[in-house]
């Protein structure tokens, strides 16, 4: 089981956020959705001297 929310959780909010504005609940769960995609996104990609750091 994972800590952030489900792919089909992810696409009910963003559904959601087009058509009204969050609840601070849903906000949250949005946030730590993106924040786990971007952990598992940076940890998938490799470290070579030519890719570019995304925090500079």
């Amino acid at each position: 089981m994972t800590n952030g929310p489900t792919p089909e959780q992810l696409d009910r909010l963003l559904s959601t956020a087009e058509r009204r504005r969050l609840t601070p609940a849903e906000a949250a769960l949005l946030r730590t959705g993106v924040q786990h995609l971007r952990k598992a996104a940076a940890s998938a990609r490799p470290t070579t001297n030519d890719t570019p750091n995304p925090t500079k």
